[in-house]
């Protein structure tokens, strides 16, 4: 089980995994798209599958964090 893995939900019951794994939904997005804008209060959860997520602060180019799968 994928989740199982990461570290965030490693200490999780599987039933509460379970639990959790159907209330997910895959969500693809482009390069370059925007996910959240800084100060936005969010109310999601992204996992990245595949690919690379780019942290930056706003109406900058330099990235902060680069987070991969996981």
């Amino acid at each position: 089980m994928y989740l199982k893995k990461c570290v965030f939900f490693q200490h999780l019951p599987t039933n509460d995994l379970l639990k959790l794994i159907h209330r997910m939904r895959a969500v693809v997005f482009n390069a370059g798209d925007v996910i959240i804008k800084q100060g936005e209060s969010g109310n999601e959860l992204y996992i990245v599958d595949s690919g690379v997520l780019k942290c930056r602060k706003e109406e900058s180019e330099e990235v902060l964090k680069i987070y991969g799968k996981g």
